[in-house]
């Protein structure tokens, strides 16, 4: 039964672990867990193991910068998790990720590269460095090569180099060959080839001693082994890189004592790379799922590939024909999924840009565009006097005849208007104004609409605090919030509310 219990803890902590850094890199959101009868966040906080889960997803930060927790019952107890956009630390990974998947050349060892010494690794590759063998290397390049032209090594001989970032030993003389070359073949080929290159020895000790492997092999099957599984190490090009078939040499020496055969001694001369060598796809997800699910108890967190991930790592610049007319504008922190934002140059600063939109916002109520919210209260004469119920005395309104057709969902045909409220020391909130009686559909309309205008604002707009859009329904002919239908009701934590008038003004940015 604790065997059982403990894989079922197991699980849900790896899928907490998937589902976190998902909405880290994909905008944000809420995680609603399941919990037994008798837990009580208040009292219990969260498991001393999500915790460390949570401060290894978390990039020089801490976990309270990024996420809040919060109970909720009803029939069943859900610890809540509210996550926001994983924002780019300064001189940091675009990317949340657990593990790169690609090893790098520690002097003499290797080591799982984190996710800002593979942006070091791409810069080189990128600038097509010259490399420079220090003079060990290039003594030991040497040797090696010498004891490639000999017939056969003797058991219990000296080699007379040592381990170094070009030379790794590895003795392997006990049982298990095959299964332990399975375990050190790719991520020491994956570190020599992503730093100056390298020969790893297998059937050499660290003392230097000649022991011999496999001794009961064949060397074609030993061959076999290691090619089959060099086959499976994933390469990512960059845009200079020269395409190599071959990047490794594999030489199989014969070991004798005396006149008897006693094993082997492999040699896998490794090549730089010209691109970078993955032993595997960096544990780094995105969302996976529909916005009609936007408040879920299941995710799909989605894997990046490494050439995906690479790919919004090493984010490039302008076509160069461009550079002259277009300028990037300097946006701090920037989430995973937001593209670069660029304007014709003499333009203006962002705080400029935003000027020219909606004025200099002060202690009044913006309402924007002005013109379509004169037309809208001509065509619906009850409206006025709906808004002026809800409308606030300062802030910044922002009116669509459909905010679900400009943040790419679908239309409602019941739909009169969407109003956007930012608003000093409230959440930001989104009011469809129906003009019929508000069915189902109505409903889902609303909560997908702020939830897609939300990830615009985050994954488009470039926002990068704590950020929520807030649905509710109004009806022409009824009192405000009346509805026959209604959602699970989430309170947000104080800190995802717009604190003041500047805090507004941050967010009318990402318009």
């Amino acid at each position: 039964m604790k065997k059982v219990i403990k894989e079922e803890t197991n699980r849900q902590r790896e899928y907490i672990r998937k589902a976190v850094c998902a909405l880290l890199n994909s905008g944000g959101g809420i995680l609603l867990i399941e919990s037994h009868e008798d837990f009580d966040f208040s009292k219990d906080g969260i498991r001393q193991d999500l915790e460390d889960e949570f401060r290894k997803l978390i990039y020089k930060s801490t976990v309270q910068e990024y996420c809040d927790f919060s109970q909720k019952e009803t029939k069943q107890k859900y610890l809540i998790i509210f996550v926001k956009t994983w924002g780019t630390p300064k001189n940091g990974p675009r990317l949340c990720t657990l593990d790169t998947g690609l090893y790098i050349r520690n002097l003499s060892s290797k080591k799982m590269a984190d996710a800002m010494q593979v942006m070091d690794v791409i810069e080189k590759k990128s600038e097509r460095r010259r490399i420079c063998y220090s003079t060990l290397e290039s003594y030991q390049r040497s040797v090696i090569k010498s004891l490639l032209k000999r017939d056969y090594l003797c058991l219990g001989e000296i080699l007379d180099f040592t381990e170094s970032c070009y030379v790794e030993f590895k003795d392997f003389s006990t049982d298990n060959l095959q299964r332990r070359i399975k375990e050190v073949i790719k991520p020491y080929t994956s570190a020599f080839g992503n730093c100056n290159g390298g020969c790893l020895i297998i059937g050499v000790d660290d003392k230097r001693i000649v022991k011999g492997c496999g001794r009961d092999s064949k060397k074609s099957n030993l061959e076999t082994c290691i090619k089959e599984d060099l086959k499976s190490l994933i390469f990512v090009h960059l845009n200079n890189c020269e395409s190599k078939n071959e990047f490794y040499t594999l030489t199989i020496k014969d070991v004798r004592d005396e006149k008897n055969h006693s094993g082997y001694v492999i040699f896998l001369q490794v090549e730089p790379f010209c691109c970078l060598g993955f032993v595997k796809d960096p544990q780094s997800w995105i969302l996976d799922t529909e916005l009609d699910n936007c408040l879920v108890k299941h995710l799909h967190p989605k894997q990046l590939t490494a050439s995906k991930w690479v790919k919004i790592m090493f984010e490039q610049g302008l076509e160069p024909s461009l550079e002259l007319q277009f300028e990037r504008l300097a946006i701090e922190g920037r989430p995973p999924l937001a593209k670069p934002v660029y304007v014709k140059k003499g333009v203006g600063t962002l705080l400029e840009l935003q000027h020219s939109l909606f004025n200099n916002i002060e202690d009044t109520l913006t309402i924007k565009p002005d013109k379509l919210y004169e037309d809208l209260k001509a065509e619906n004469p009850d409206l006025e006097d709906l808004l002026n119920t809800i409308l606030p005395n300062t802030g910044a309104v922002i009116v669509s005849r459909s905010w679900a057709v400009d943040v790419e969902q679908k239309s409602n045909p019941n739909v009169v208007c969407d109003i956007l409220l930012l608003s000093p020391n409230d959440y930001p909130t989104l009011y469809c104004v129906f003009n019929a009686e508000v069915t189902k559909e109505d409903f889902n309309y609303s909560r997908i609409t702020a939830f897609a205008l939300k990830q615009k604002l985050v994954n488009i707009g470039c926002y990068t605090g704590k950020l929520c859009v807030i649905p509710k329904m109004l009806h022409l002919n009824a009192k405000p919030g009346k509805s026959s239908f209604s959602w699970p009701e989430i309170t947000y934590p104080r800190r995802y509310k717009l604190h003041d008038l500047g805090t507004v003004k941050e967010l009318l940015q990402s318009q």
